[in-house]
């Protein structure tokens, strides 16, 4: 069994770090809570058509792919987090600010791309910043990263009733608010100083000349990235099969709820018990199970069971991600992975897998999800590869 580290010297207190971290995830996905189900529904009601909604939401997964891992490099090259954040969060409150002043589909898309290129980079950063208090042994991250989850729920249900009761207009002041909310907990974090990182660290270079990060990333980009045709046509799928509204929001609160579960107690019960790479095996043989069940019926008692799989196939999934990153990657180039790792699996995994996922849902429906099995299982080999090439602790080369 892995001894847990003692806290670092000087560190704070576990009761003074956790609570400003867990504010932090309140206010980003609590923001997200409002953006990802209704910022369509804002820009609809500002006149843009389906394929200009879906060329601005598309601009997320190029700023994570060109913007995310600069950012990480040049984060870990100044040896600190709360700062760089801070700026992106100004970034991001500022540039949603101007979409009050601006109509049009063609002045959205710059304000898109800045709104975007702050607001994005906040979760990999924050994350890199949380793991670095785990690294120390003074918090759990799983139950400091459920709050965001919580939030995610309880804005994403107000959100909607917000919308019923006053109007689309309400979204963007409800952004703004949480943006807000965003920059004030950001300039509270408990920031923790690195040994800055250097040209002669190479920036993203070793990382990805390390075959175990790499079948890392494909392990978790094709887990994660199976959910393509459940999130963008999850709703769709069981409206068909005449589940209604109530109960379809209450599916989908139980997914986030069986990940909230994970987030608060498989850190500490599973951590010394295995390593990432097994769980991440582990939560992609219960993801391709997921999505074979899914794709066969919509029978509401089977969705009831399958829906708390949701936990494993997301919530276990990125817990052992973090896990990795954590014992796997040395402090100074802590950030730098933490985009590769969001770049690759929230940027090109599910950006290529979104699109592939309509497409696929259109010619096969519901069968859609026998594919999306096959994603999952390309990422459980992965993590079984991952098991035989990386026997835990520092990559080769970069505990230096």
């Amino acid at each position: 069994m892995t001894a847990r580290p003692a806290p670092t010297p000087g560190a704070a207190a576990p009761y003074a770090v956790a609570p400003r971290l867990a504010l932090f995830y309140v206010a980003v996905f609590g923001t997200m809570g409002v953006s990802l189900p209704y910022w369509p529904v804002w820009l609809q009601a500002r006149g843009l058509g389906p394929g200009e909604i879906g060329l601005l939401l598309g601009l997320g997964t190029l700023t994570k792919l060109a913007a995310e891992p600069a950012i990480g490099v040049a984060t870990d090259r100044l040896g600190r987090r709360r700062g760089p954040m801070l700026v992106l969060a100004a970034v991001a409150l500022f540039s949603c600010a101007l979409f009050a002043v601006t109509d049009g589909f063609w002045a959205y898309v710059p304000l898109t791309a800045l709104y975007l290129t702050g607001f994005t980079a906040l979760v990999p950063l924050g994350d890199s910043l949380t793991l670095l208090h785990v690294r120390s042994g003074t918090i759990d991250y799983g139950r400091v990263r459920l709050w965001g989850s919580v939030a995610f729920i309880a804005t994403a249900l107000g959100a909607g009733w917000a919308i019923g009761r006053t109007g689309e207009d309400v979204v963007l002041w409800l952004l703004l608010g949480g943006l807000a909310a965003v920059v004030l907990t950001v300039a509270t974090l408990p920031d923790r100083r690195t040994r800055p990182s250097g040209p002669r660290d190479g920036g993203a270079r070793p990382l990805l000349t390390r075959p175990a990060f790499l079948v890392f990333l494909l392990a978790a980009a094709g887990v994660q990235s199976s959910h393509a045709v459940y999130y963008g046509f999850g709703t769709i799928e069981w409206r068909a099969a005449g589940l209604d509204e109530t109960t379809i929001g209450l599916l989908w609160a139980e997914g986030v709820l069986a990940e909230v579960i994970v987030f608060a107690l498989a850190t500490r019960l599973l951590r010394d018990r295995a390593s990432p790479a097994t769980l991440l095996a582990i939560a992609g043989a219960l993801t391709v199970f997921r999505w074979l069940v899914t794709g066969a019926t919509a029978a509401l008692p089977v969705l009831l069971l399958v829906q708390t799989l949701h936990g494993a196939s997301f919530g276990l999934a990125y817990l052992a991600g973090m896990l990795f990153l954590t014992e796997a990657v040395p402090e100074r180039l802590s950030a730098t992975a933490q985009t590769l790792y969001s770049a690759g699996v929230a940027g090109l995994g599910l950006g290529v897998m979104m699109p592939a996922g309509g497409l696929l849902y259109g010619a096969l429906g519901g069968a859609a999800y026998f594919a999306t099995a096959g994603v999952a299982a390309l990422g459980l080999v992965a993590a079984l590869v991952l098991r035989r090439l990386w026997r835990r602790g520092p990559l080769p080369d970069l505990a230096g």
